[in-house]
């Protein structure tokens, strides 16, 4: 297991978490949770600067953003601008219409994109995230601005407890249902990783290293997949006798992300992990919000 989910697992039962995460002296964060609402995959979002013409495009894997589906996308200026009217947002979708708006300002907001025919006039978003159904709240950390950490609950499962400060977050998430796997949620934010947006953005040699920090303490085997929405696993399976656990780790904007299931708690007897409860972890990272506090 990573080091930063064993140290958060012993500081969580302890005393709580630590941050290591401070907000970048000198500049405005502008922080947009991006909704697709349009019915439809979306191709890419930009964000263009008004001021600069620099333009940050946001590409999606296999295809496009599921309609449900959502982003996080960040973009600064330098303390002392005008942040008002600062950038242009576009979109395009899969039967090629094209979404503009051209007047957002520097700022921490949801913003839902629209299908064509449900547009009011020519703006083609609205500040609001879409009604979240099934899912519970974990805890808050800050990424630049405040944010929810939302998720769908396996049938059977409870948050057991919880850490959190600005910077980190880690909770235990057990089933009442005898011979269920525990699970073990950790985010940290990495200063070294600040400008990774995901773990599908690193060189083959980048992942090369990480691999080695979970096989440092333990015998592991290492694979990859994929999250439904495109995102990037690394999967590492325990191969010693009497342990078994999986530890699924993935990046996001700088935030190491680790679950892991463990077929009894710490400190009893292991069982066996199957096919079913690799899928259960998959389906909840898929479905792990990073939601703007509003």
């Amino acid at each position: 297991m990573k080091k930063l989910t064993a140290l958060a697992l012993c500081l969580v039962l302890l005393t709580g978490c630590t941050s290591v995460f401070s907000e970048t002296a000198g500049s405005q964060e502008g922080v947009y949770t991006i909704y697709n609402l349009t019915g439809e995959k979306v191709l890419y979002v930009s964000l263009t600067d008004n001021v600069n013409g620099v333009v940050m495009k946001l590409d999606f894997d296999e295809g496009g953003l599921d309609n449900g589906g959502s982003v996080i996308m960040t973009r600064s200026i330098p303390q002392g601008e005008d942040g008002e009217h600062r950038l242009t947002l576009t979109f395009e979708t899969e039967s090629g219409y094209q979404g503009v708006f051209p007047t957002l300002s520097i700022e921490t907001v949801p913003i839902s994109l629209l299908a064509e025919d449900t547009v009011s006039g020519a703006t083609a978003i609205s500040f609001s995230a879409p009604e979240n159904k099934g899912k519970e709240k974990l805890g808050v950390i800050s990424m630049n601005g405040m944010f929810s950490l939302e998720c769908a609950m396996p049938d059977g499962y409870k948050i057991e407890s919880t850490g959190a400060d600005a910077g980190s977050h880690f909770s235990v998430i057990s089933s009442e249902v005898e011979g269920k796997p525990a699970m073990y949620l950790s985010i940290v934010f990495n200063e070294l990783l600040a400008d990774v947006q995901r773990l599908n953005d690193l060189s083959a040699e980048d992942l090369a290293k990480i691999e080695e920090t979970f096989r440092e303490d333990d015998r592991v085997e290492i694979s990859y997949t994929e999250t439904k929405h495109g995102t990037k696993l690394m999967v590492v399976k325990e191969t010693d006798d009497g342990v078994d656990y999986v530890d699924f780790y993935t990046i996001y904007k700088g935030y190491e992300i680790e679950f892991v299931l463990l077929k009894t708690p710490f400190g009893e007897e292991p069982g066996f992990l199957n096919d079913t409860d690799i899928q259960m972890a998959v389906d909840f990272l898929s479905d792990l919000d990073f939601v703007a506090a509003e």
